[in-house]
């Protein structure tokens, strides 16, 4: 026979279930017949017992929780006698005392009608997510404020930590996702960045942000007064490096920062330096179209997808010291690196092809570092002509 234990671990399955019904006003929800095992035990001192067991955590003697539907039948072993036949949960408030969830509820009620008094748009998205929303409820006073203060301000053009509210911004960066949800159902269409990634969160509602810098060094002194820039290594962000006056350069990215540090000097040469993924952001700047571009990478599967992306982007990019000759002179440099199983580049020129299918059949890797100072400014020189140091 089913047991007080048992009706309460059934109770919480149906939990969220009842808390959508009394969301949607749905009144037929209640009273709920929970699917037990009401069969008889076989010995009639277990009967008796279980059965006692029963009626003292019910309703009728506790004043919450489940009822028992009880019936008089006739059994061949036990005689006549009133048995269980159906546990019912009558109301949402003995399910919430039987679940020892009227807390939790009563916060949660609190919390939907202070959400639904101001900002009626969100009443799909609470039905949705409420148990998000019980997570947020301590900040959800702070959260309202800010979106009431979005609508009525669009596209700020401010640091979070610069609205005139009173309160902590770090709660808006602690509720980021649940906000993209809110801000996307009740902003308008025109305060939102809707071709923005959603992860770039101010970028999308118009928030000012901390732009990320990019290593700039110029190799040739006069760029330096050209440039006007105060030192040969500065950082700047793309949108300043975009401003630039680029014209009649030679632009080198080079992935290793002691790498970018160390190329020698070089006449009208810009490099960037140390990008990563942040490669991309080169592909917003114009003049950067005009000018020829060379890549500089390790020899592995993802120095040889950086070319590749940044060749789709600027078609005329050039390689630098990533090619078969290169791999095969400085072999005793490489380490071991297995290869995803993702297609080659479509990008790549057949002796960058040939230097990628190598490093994937031996599994090898050519980290750029490892590769002797004088072997780079000895491959430079050859390319350029220039009148710099290079070792015997």
């Amino acid at each position: 026979m089913i047991t007080p234990a048992d009706i309460r671990d059934k109770a919480e399955r149906i939990y969220a279930r009842a808390i959508l019904a009394w969301l949607t006003n749905d009144t037929t929800f209640f009273p709920y017949r929970l699917p037990v095992d009401l069969s008889l035990p076989e010995s009639q001192a277990d009967l008796v017992r279980q059965t006692e067991n029963l009626r003292a955590e019910s309703k009728a003697l506790r004043g919450f929780g489940y009822t028992i539907r009880w019936e008089e039948i006739q059994k061949r072993k036990y005689g006549k006698n009133h048995y269980p036949t159906a546990i019912l949960v009558e109301s949402l408030e003995d399910l919430l005392r039987l679940t020892r969830r009227l807390n939790e509820f009563q916060q949660l009620n609190r919390t939907v009608e202070h959400v639904r008094q101001r900002l009626p748009a969100l009443e799909s998205w609470i039905v949705r997510h409420w148990r998000r929303l019980l997570q947020a409820a301590d900040a959800v006073p702070d959260l309202l404020a800010v979106t009431e203060y979005l609508m009525e301000h669009p596209r700020p053009d401010c640091f979070l930590r610069e609205l005139p509210l009173s309160m902590s911004t770090k709660v808006v960066e602690c509720n980021q996702s649940l906000l993209r949800e809110w801000w996307d159902l009740v902003l308008p269409a025109n305060a939102i960045d809707f071709g923005c990634d959603p992860r770039y969160f101010e970028q999308r509602y118009g928030f000012r942000y901390v732009r990320p810098h990019l290593l700039v060094r110029l190799l040739d002194e006069q760029l330096k007064h050209e440039l006007q820039f105060p030192a040969a290594e500065i950082s700047l962000p793309v949108q300043a490096i975009a401003a630039l006056p680029g014209e009649n350069l030679r632009v080198f990215i080079v992935e290793n920062k002691v790498n970018w540090l160390t190329l020698p000097p070089l006449r009208r040469v810009l490099a960037f330096g140390g990008l990563g993924k942040s490669l991309t952001q080169l592909f917003a700047v114009e003049w950067l179209r005009r000018q020829p571009i060379f890549y500089w990478g390790d020899m592995d599967q993802d120095g040889f997808e950086m070319l590749a992306m940044l060749r789709h982007a600027f078609p005329g990019t050039t390689s630098l010291l990533m090619d078969p000759a290169t791999l095969d002179a400085h072999r005793a440099f490489t380490t071991t690196r297995a290869f995803s199983d993702r297609p080659p580049p479509s990008e790549l020129t057949p002796p960058e092809l040939a230097a990628y299918t190598m490093c994937r059949d031996q599994q090898l890797r050519l980290e750029q570092e490892h590769i002797p100072q004088w072997a780079v400014e000895r491959r430079l020189a050859e390319l350029f002509l220039e009148p710099f140091r290079v070792a015997p």
